[in-house]
């Protein structure tokens, strides 16, 4: 399926409308919800919201992410974020038809088999807050 920049705006609006009635409002909620690998099914129940973690050990990295994502069945994973306390690291990565504007491509030149483009947009705090603020720009996507 070829995502395209208003496809994200509408996941990115499911994303925060199920992390809010979820009462997912901070890291520490999240962490609980990630614990157990909660599965929420969206309304039209092909697709979902997953919590889950990844422990990362030396030399690849450190600590655990803490991972939502936004899944479409066999389609993929179009967004998801991540948050990793003691790298200091919360990242935001999505797949779309176009680069958006302050994201990086994930693997240079790599796509999908609809050529929707890997990509991120990484912040070295850390911070759930600043993901979600990060979510809430792309639901404005058109």
């Amino acid at each position: 399926m070829k995502i395209y920049k208003k496809d994200i705006g509408r996941m990115a609006s499911s994303f925060l409308e199920e992390l809010r009635s979820g009462n997912v409002n901070c890291l520490d909620e999240m962490k609980i919800k990630c614990l157990d690998h909660i599965i929420r099914y969206l309304s039209n129940k092909e697709e979902i919201i997953t919590f889950d973690k990844k422990e990362h050990f030396p030399p690849t990295g450190i600590g655990i992410s803490y991972i939502v994502s936004y899944v479409m069945g066999i389609k993929g994973i179009p967004i998801e974020f991540r948050v990793n306390e003691i790298a200091g690291c919360a990242i935001v990565i999505l797949k779309a038809q176009n680069k958006l504007e302050g994201y990086t491509k994930f693997v240079s030149g790599y796509a999908d088999p609809f050529k929707n483009i890997y990509q991120n947009k990484e912040n070295r705090l850390g911070n759930f807050n600043l993901a979600v603020r990060e979510l809430e720009e792309l639901a404005k996507l058109k």
